[in-house]
């Protein structure tokens, strides 16, 4: 019976980690009952899923499903952390998560994008920004040489319209004033004599 239950618990992982899938693995001890609710609750409503496994069934399926690089953070009670959402921001949760409950939840590793992260290198992936703070800062970071361009060229324009300002006022005091009798009769027509 085991065994059939080791497979069965073994299909449903394939499912929930295809290919291509990012997990956290999660060590946990001593977390009291309304502490877990808690946590797990926090975690449905992030759409974060966290799956307590047995390590030799979970190692068995991410191996072959080729995701068998964060396999050796599986040692001990352990957890594996995915979720529809990116994983640096399953990181970040999770670190929040770790600090607030005392590293009564701690976190082993993880596996993103084909490579294994020790500790050290999720606690960075957690301190990336959201995707939508990242693209806002692309945009903004491409925004701003564009901007500057667009202000030399403004400058270049008005120092332009300025100096051609400055000729015709100067062109103007060159000429001798009109006399007020011509000032009065109009302009004087082309080829006719004054």
């Amino acid at each position: 019976m085991p065994k059939e239950i080791n497979r069965m618990i073994a299909a449903e992982m394939e499912q929930r980690y295809p290919k291509g899938t990012n997990y956290l693995v999660v060590g946990f001890e001593k977390l009291t009952g309304p502490e877990t609710a808690q946590f797990r609750k926090l975690l449905r409503d992030s759409r974060i899923h966290f799956e307590v496994v047995k390590n030799s069934v979970a190692s068995r399926v991410l191996a072959g499903s080729g995701l068998g690089a964060g396999t050796k953070f599986l040692q001990g009670p352990c957890a594996l952390v995915s979720g529809s959402v990116e994983l640096p921001s399953i990181c970040k949760m999770m670190v929040e998560q770790s600090k607030k409950l005392e590293n009564r939840i701690f976190i082993r590793g993880g596996y993103m994008d084909g490579a294994a992260y020790e500790k050290a290198g999720v606690v960075v992936l957690a301190s990336i920004p959201p995707m939508p703070v990242l693209r806002a800062q692309m945009a903004g970071s491409l925004r701003a040489p564009m901007a500057r361009t667009v202000g030399a060229f403004q400058s270049i324009t008005r120092s332009l319209a300025c100096a051609l300002e400055g000729i015709r006022k100067q062109k103007e005091g060159m000429s001798p004033p009109p006399s007020p009798q011509a000032a009065a009769s109009g302009p004087v027509p082309s080829g006719a004599a004054a």
